[in-house]
């Protein structure tokens, strides 16, 4: 549907509710494609926007709060929450209990809780149920119980122990986590060493799978169902293609060059299938030629024509020189191309099995023998479903599932009344966010070696930031736009031109019109490339897993390739440096390919401004056009960046020049190995080794003489934090061990001891914390 059709209607119908966000985003999907990472306004290249420390770091704080931002999370991310309650139990205040809300339910699950950044197993994760460590320091002293948000969830049986919580506090709708921390009393030093809590309230986050939501790729059945199938008597076969694939129609296309010869006809075969009455067929045909060896009076027509029969009886449906369309012929006497078009759109009127025939024809005109002729041919057919795909669930009746796929990410958050925006289902052009949503989970190369999903979203979305951020901020992780027209949100990816191959460079690429004099207003004003634009490395920084989800950067093209030398050459040695952040991309490779697309996409890029007539009605923001101006000789294929309807009537157009290439994925070197790197773990210390213990005999001097004496030496703890060692011993008949003194050496003495006596000497070491190690002993010693 074109950006007129039904314009006013629909704007007024929907204008209370809608027109505010409308209007904002359309204006910043238009600053998007023009300026993706902001440039001119970013002094340094640096376009991260604060969103390293927001986006990346922020939900790794542990905040203490009752009316905080609560985090929307989607896919799966490491983070922390705000502490909502906090008290004490027991008959020596001994039990701490905390309440941490962390994202807006209902979520998936979590499968990892750390408590002061030390992982801790829980005996279980899930909704509702109280849990306790499975090994380590925190046994016995932990328990934790784990709410996903769901808006009929209990009360907490653990923190109702707690003075505070009562039985109407449920904190339904919000994933949260509740625990309670055992405190023992100190009574021995042993005590101190098995206490793993440090100061003040533990510091806990945990591992999510976000927020449920609707599966667009998989969540309808497509209204037209069949196939298509093409075929030409001259030249390259034709494709072959489905209808239920991500495009939602399918599609045939061939380019060829004209045989050499006078007369050639060149005819390509169309067969589908519906299932469905009144299929909406659109047929475009682009027929160029010129004359290759001009003479004085030479002449060359072309021709584009096509006929629809049904083939179970041969009656024919349409004929384009028959039912009143008008002829397609056009002719030239020199290099100047002549091209004959066919953009039309019929409807198939029952089901059933149908033949498209296209001829192209080029030849002299009028003499039967005359020039040669040179050019291509180029025909697409698309059958659009009968109707754009309708959905009728509301939003709290959908069947939800855990998803990492943007564009899934991006419906929800628009539909979502508690959060979101609250939009109705007719707000959606659900066609083509179907069609988005398969293409992110289509699968590109990410190394020479590995592949995966174009794009998947794993990122935390501040409650607290306004709409459109955010919806930018989902658009920006995959390299997407959202243009409004008629009424709809529509969702397009800026890619190749193959809407079944993203990573694929269709040559030419399919477009949804051709503009020429014909429907052209005016001339055309051309601006070549800019360097506010132009990029030879940028910097992108992402959540790292593997760091603990801390951002890390790449660069593409990295310095030192022949890529990045190549760049610089051809932009005077001049660094066209940038950065940009995207939170939401937890994966190395994913962040490499977008780096590499918009760098590309940054290069040799013209963009035009021009008007046309009504006729380009059809034409939305993110589609792709071919232009032809005969008079200056140029033809290319552009992207339409934004559309205005002037006061007179026409419609004012300002694209970018479009490379399929530049969205071709090669994929990347591998990350470099990263260092085993064993640091010591400073709550766990190691013991000293090889205590060994001989009597000294008698000290004297002084005119006196001293009782005897064990002189106790051992090898040091390895630990690199120890800065004492604990000396101990006993008689091997008493109980409790004596300590004999604490030294910052490898040899003590013991003094006095009765000669005869038998002895047990043992040895710990502790560190700047205050953490001991085992005792390491020597039994048995008998003093002579």
């Amino acid at each position: 549907m074109g950006i007129l059709s039904k314009w006013w209607d629909k704007i007024k119908e929907k204008a209370d509710d809608a027109i505010d966000f409308v209007t904002d985003t359309f204006k910043s999907v238009v600053d998007i494609v023009a300026s993706p990472f902001k440039m001119p306004d970013v002094p340094g290249g640096d376009g991260t926007g604060g969103q390293v420390s927001e986006q990346i770091l922020g939900p790794l704080v542990n905040k203490d709060s009752g009316v905080g931002n609560i985090p929307v999370v989607y896919g799966e991310r490491r983070l922390v929450g705000f502490r909502v309650f906090v008290s004490t139990n027991g008959s020596t205040n001994q039990y701490l209990y905390v309440a941490l809300a962390l994202a807006e339910g209902q979520v998936n699950s979590i499968d990892k809780i750390y408590i002061d950044d030390v992982d801790v197993p829980m005996s279980s994760y899930a909704h509702g149920t109280q849990a306790t460590p499975s090994s380590g320091d925190y046994a016995d002293k932990l328990k934790t119980q784990f709410f996903d948000g769901r808006d009929d969830q209990t009360v907490s049986t653990l923190l109702d122990e707690a003075p505070g919580w009562g039985s109407n506090h449920r904190l339904r709708g919000i994933a949260y986590l509740a625990c309670r921390f055992e405190w023992k009393k100190i009574e021995s030093q042993e005590d101190a060493d098995n206490n793993p809590y440090r100061s003040g309230i533990p510091k806990i986050n945990v591992r999510m799978k976000g927020r449920k939501v609707f599966d667009v790729t998989s969540g309808y059945t497509q209204a037209f169902e069949g196939g298509i199938t093409a075929s030409n008597n001259a030249g390259p076969s034709g494709t072959t293609n489905t209808v239920a694939h991500v495009a939602n129609f399918a599609s045939g296309t061939n380019v060829t060059k004209i045989p050499v010869g006078n007369g050639e006809s060149y005819t390509a075969n169309v067969f589908l299938t519906t299932t469905a009455s009144n299929a909406v067929v659109n047929i475009k045909m682009a027929n160029t030629a010129s004359v290759r060896d001009n003479t004085a009076g030479d002449n060359v027509r072309v021709v584009a024509q096509y006929a629809v029969t049904k083939v179970s009886d041969g009656s024919e449906i349409f004929n384009s020189n028959t039912d009143g369309r008008p002829f397609n012929a056009v002719s030239t006497s020199d290099a100047t191309p002549a091209t004959a078009f066919i953009d039309e759109q019929i409807a198939i009127p029952s089901a059933g099995a149908y033949q498209i025939q296209l001829t192209s024809t080029v030849g002299p005109f009028p003499s039967a023998q005359g020039p040669t002729p040179v050019g291509t041919v180029a025909w697409s057919v698309e059958l659009p479903t009968t109707s754009t795909l309708a959905h009728s669930t509301a939003y709290a009746s959908e069947t939800e599932v855990f998803s990492t796929n943007p564009v899934n990410v991006l419906l929800d958050y628009l539909r979502n009344p508690r959060y979101g925006k609250g939009l109705s289902n007719d707000y959606f052009d659900f066609t083509s966010i179907q069609e988005a949503a398969q293409q992110c989970s289509q699968t590109v190369p990410y190394t020479s070696s590995t592949s995966g999903k174009f794009s998947e979203f794993d990122g935390v979305l501040d409650s607290g930031s306004s709409l459109l951020n955010n919806v930018k901020s989902i658009l920006s992780s995959f390299n997407g736009i959202m243009p409004y027209q008629a009424g709809k949100y529509f969702v397009k990816i800026h890619h190749g031109g193959n809407l079944a191959d993203i990573d694929a460079a269709p040559n030419p690429p399919p477009v949804s019109m051709v503009i020429n004099e014909d429907i052209l207003i005016g001339g055309l004003r051309i601006q070549g490339e800019s360097k506010q634009r132009k990029i030879n490395q940028l910097r992108v920084t992402y959540t790292d897993p593997d760091a603990d989800y801390q951002p890390n950067d790449v660069f593409w093209p990295p310095t030192g390739s022949s890529t990045y030398s190549g760049y610089l050459t051809e932009d005077n040695s001049i660094p066209l440096h940038k950065q940009i952040a995207l939170p939401h991309c937890t994966h190395r490779e994913r962040a490499l390919n977008m780096a590499e697309t918009l760098v590309k996409a940054s290069r040799n890029k013209m963009s035009i401004q021009f008007s046309t007539t009504t006729a380009a009605t059809n034409v939305s923001v993110g589609d792709l056009v071919r232009v032809i101006n005969k008079n200056l000789n140029f033809d290319g294929v552009f992207r339409i960046e934004s559309i205005n309807l002037s006061a007179e009537g026409s419609l004012g157009f300002v694209a970018t020049e479009h490379n399929s290439g530049d969205y071709v994925l090669d994929g990347h070197a591998a990350a470099a190995a990263k260092p085993t790197i064993n640091l010591p773990n400073p709550l766990q210390v190691t013991a000293p080794t090889n205590v060994t213990v001989v009597s000294s005999g008698q000290a004297s001097g002084g005119g006196y003489t001293s009782a005897s004496q064990m002189k106790v030496t051992w090898t040091a703890s390895t630990d690199p934090f120890v800065t004492e060692y604990i000396v101990q011993y006993k008689l091997t008949s008493a109980t409790p061990y004596l300590t004999a003194g604490i030294t910052n050496d490898v040899t003590f003495f013991i003094a006095p001891v009765g000669t005869g006596e038998v002895y047990n000497v043992r040895v710990a070491a502790r560190n700047e914390l205050d953490r001991r190690s085992n005792f390491a002993n020597a039994a048995a010693h008998t003093v002579s």
